[in-house]
């Protein structure tokens, strides 16, 4: 059982279930008590497991290490899956010829034809600073 005492700023696993199996992952909180909250606007039925302490690499830090690969694509994917349950991006955003993960499939295959990888990368962070519990937001609101 996680203690829902309150805590400081950070990471936190969870884990969820899809088509039987459990998988993990992890977000970012304000407090354990927050982390409640911030999963259940994620809407993917995660439990908050307690204290994370190797954070999700966001694709967009990915990308501007490296050319695309396919981690880059595997995480442009779970994050496009996140922000599609939490109801902030949709198929067109993500799938279409013009969408996130589209635009890096086509990076991968030709080179910045449509983005320079700057623009690419900026699109990434856009939809990454929208999916509750991707990054942590430095102001005094709420991290969604």
């Amino acid at each position: 059982m996680v203690s829902r005492k309150p805590d400081k700023p950070g990471w936190f696993g969870t884990q969820y279930e899809l088509e039987g199996k459990t998988y993990g992952t992890c977000l970012w909180a304000r407090s354990l008590e927050d982390a409640f909250g911030v999963a259940s606007l994620r809407r993917i039925g995660e439990e908050v497991s307690g204290r994370w302490f190797a954070p999700f690499v966001l694709p967009s830090k990915l990308l501007s290490k490296r050319s695309p690969t396919l981690e880059v694509v595997h995480g442009t994917v779970f994050v496009g899956w996140l922000a599609s349950k939490a109801g902030v991006a949709d198929s067109q955003q993500m799938l279409s010829d013009t969408g996130l993960v589209h635009e890096v499939i086509h990076y991968m295959q030709y080179g910045p034809i449509n983005y320079p990888k700057k623009e690419l990368i900026k699109r990434m962070k856009v939809l990454e600073a929208k999916v509750p519990g991707l990054v942590a937001l430095r102001t005094s609101g709420a991290l969604r």
